[in-house]
């Protein structure tokens, strides 16, 4: 009897204490919180948004309840972010302070929108429960810098300037070797020792429909008797403006120093350029670059017929943008700069053999161009939102090869009041490859120009037809037109009307005087 008295005494005890945890708030006494079978990492998201700018996003944590033992969060980002610090450590004294973790967004040049990220987090403990625990943190949302929207639309801009740079540095080299082939071609007969030609500046003024432009050249010629060494100052200046490329100017100057025999002509040469492009169709703003060359030539006559001419040229630039991009959530302006280097080589063969009343103009020719741009460090901003980036422009390489055979016809009036008439015909085939990869792309064109000039009025009246096709496309038109040259003005009026290949009529009024 009385061990079931103390099983009936158990049991009541057990009964009371139940009704105790159970009973007591529907009876007016204040509950207690219940202590959780498991702790948490309590997560506070202050702000789950970062930028490619440099604002991060921000990421409160502390303990649920004291651990046994301190608690280490290791943390990390992904390939879209970064976190810092990597490690937060929680003791026993200090479990409930909130740590700030920050996201930051990794900056690229891809115009991805808005994106995300997902930061990672890992549990370093002796505490049991606190390692027995799977913790997770929210995803970021990121959004893209200022530069990310208008590194594509800039990298074709920077492109175009610098590929337009090097056809310049291409034209004022073709120019140097043009012009000794000339000298060479027109021997010494005639030079004295001093100034050949004294400074003089010379050019032209030329106003169409949709463009104007000032092109002239400037500088003076120098012989020394002394080693026959010829010394020539030589400039060039254009200033253009149309609808489709706005304004462009180059200013240029090269001093040449050669020496000349009857049948070999040698030089070197060194000069800069200044230039300055309007920028209209991607973008607002301008280009401005400077530049230094330098480089040697030489023209050899074989036969007395066929000349080969050669040159090697290095080109050193510095150009600097500012450009104003539109974008739906308001302009973005860029700011920065890149420098090149560059090499330009090439060798040619030409001659020219008369037959009768026609002459042959055989030419061949093969030029290597190489130029390659540092990175360029870009700053976009866009309101007070602004980032760093840098661009990459592609080198530019290739291997330009071209054969040309040109016949020509003048048959000159034999009276006084006549019609002077000619005809040049030339079929040309070209070729340019990549040197890196070896692609080849080869072209083959066809010129053909009739003339017939009137000797009293000087008026000229000509019928030109061109075709040109590769691989790709097909090109052909036709251009009548009609010059008349102002004898006040030193210049002429020309009217053309043609065809192009699509059928599309085409007419242009030209006005020009030289000075």
């Amino acid at each position: 009897m009385a061990d079931r008295k103390r099983l009936r005494s158990v049991s009541m005890r057990k009964a009371a204490s139940l009704c105790a945890l159970l009973c007591l708030p529907s009876m007016g006494f204040p509950a207690q919180s219940a202590v959780p079978l498991l702790p948490e990492i309590l997560i506070t998201a202050d702000d789950l948004q970062a930028s490619e700018s440099g604002d991060p996003a921000v990421i409160r944590l502390s303990l649920s309840r004291q651990p046994d033992a301190a608690v280490t969060l290791t943390l990390q980002g992904d390939k879209e972010c970064r976190v810092s610090p990597n490690k937060l450590t929680y003791r026993t004294s200090d479990w409930d302070r909130a740590q700030a973790l920050s996201v930051l967004a990794i900056p690229d040049a891809a115009p991805e929108g808005l994106h995300r990220c997902q930061p990672l987090i890992s549990i370093e403990t002796e505490d049991r429960e606190y390692k027995a625990i799977a913790a997770a943190l929210p995803s970021v949302e990121i959004k893209d810098a200022p530069a990310d929207a208008i590194f594509a639309r800039l990298e074709t801009i920077l492109r175009k300037d610098f590929s337009a740079t090097l056809l310049q540095q291409q034209a004022i080299v073709s120019g140097i070797v043009s012009d000794a082939t000339r000298r060479l071609i027109r021997g010494r007969y005639g030079i004295k020792c001093g100034a050949v030609k004294p400074f003089d500046v010379s050019g032209q003024v030329e106003i169409k429909e949709t463009s104007r432009a000032v092109r002239g050249s400037f500088g003076e010629e120098t012989v020394s008797c002394h080693g026959a060494r010829r010394q020539i100052g030589s400039g060039r200046f254009a200033l253009s403006d149309s609808e489709t490329l706005g304004r462009q100017s180059l200013l240029s100057y090269t001093h040449m120093v050669e020496t000349q025999s009857a049948r070999m002509l040698k030089g070197h040469f060194v000069g800069g350029y200044g230039s300055e492009a309007a920028v209209e169709k991607l973008a607002m703003g301008t280009i401005s670059g400077a530049g230094t060359y330098a480089g040697l030539y030489g023209v050899q006559r074989f036969r007395k017929i066929l000349l080969l001419s050669y040159f090697a040229s290095a080109v050193l630039g510095h150009h600097t943008y500012d450009l104003q991009f539109p974008n739906s959530n308001g302009e973005i302006d860029a700011r920065g700069s890149y420098d090149y280097a560059a090499g330009l080589a090439g060798i040619g063969l030409s001659g020219q053999r008369a037959a009768g009343p026609f002459v042959l103009h055989p030419k061949a020719d093969m030029r290597l161009t190489y130029g390659d741009v540092s990175s360029s460090r870009v700053r976009a901003a866009q309101g007070p939102s602004h980032s760093f980036g840098t661009l990459d422009v592609p080198a530019y390489q290739g291997l330009r090869s071209g054969l040309e055979l040109g016949f020509e016809f003048d048959h000159p009036s034999l009276a006084s009041v006549g019609w002077d008439r000619s005809v040049w015909f030339a079929p040309r085939l070209g070729c340019l490859s990549d040197v890196v990869q070896g692609d080849l792309d080869c072209d083959s064109g066809l010129k053909m120009q009739f003339d017939a000039a009137h000797t009293v009025s000087r008026t000229r009246y000509s019928l030109g037809l061109e075709a040109q096709a590769d691989r790709t496309s097909r090109w052909r038109g036709v251009t009548v037109s009609r010059t008349v040259a102002l004898d006040s003005a030193g210049g002429h009026v020309r009217t053309s009307l043609g065809m192009n290949d699509r059928s599309k009529p085409t007419y242009e009024y030209a006005f020009s005087f030289e000075f």
